[in-house]
């Protein structure tokens, strides 16, 4: 018996790309001094810049007014006129107030020995808020 021998005809299948529509260009406005001026209308940079400007120049006014920042001491030169601390050179309000308290012998002048004094004690005292800040933190 012969043998038949079978041989399928294998279609190629084609794929259709979609069409895709055409999507219209956005719409651009004018500028009345023409496409190519370099006046920074067209992107808005000049106008970052000068908010930017205006935010740093309010920031750097802001730390230099304030006088006591935080837990640092401010770097500062008292004057003493005759031995006697010139309470009008102290700017920091919070040194002001301790000041009050800072005349160990009454007498109604603040030495450098006493001003020293008061303010290694000023130090502690922030020095003991911040550990015992870190410490509630850590719980």
């Amino acid at each position: 018996m012969p043998k038949k021998t079978s041989v399928k005809k294998v279609t190629k299948r084609t794929t259709k790309r979609p069409v895709m529509a055409e999507v219209p260009a956005p719409e651009t406005h004018e500028c009345q001094c023409g496409a190519s001026c370099g006046c920074g209308c067209h992107c808005g940079k000049f106008k970052k810049f000068i908010v930017l400007l205006i935010v740093f120049a309010l920031g750097f006014a802001v730390a230099k007014i304030t006088c006591c920042r935080g837990h640092r001491m401010p770097k500062m030169q008292p004057k003493f006129e005759n031995g006697c601390l010139v309470m009008d050179s102290v700017k920091c309000p919070k040194m002001q107030s301790e000041l009050v308290f800072a005349d160990s012998d009454m007498n109604g002048c603040i030495t450098h020995a006493e001003f020293d004094s008061m303010k290694k004690s000023m130090h502690k005292k922030m020095r003991e808020h911040r550990m015992n800040r870190e410490e509630r933190d850590d719980d």
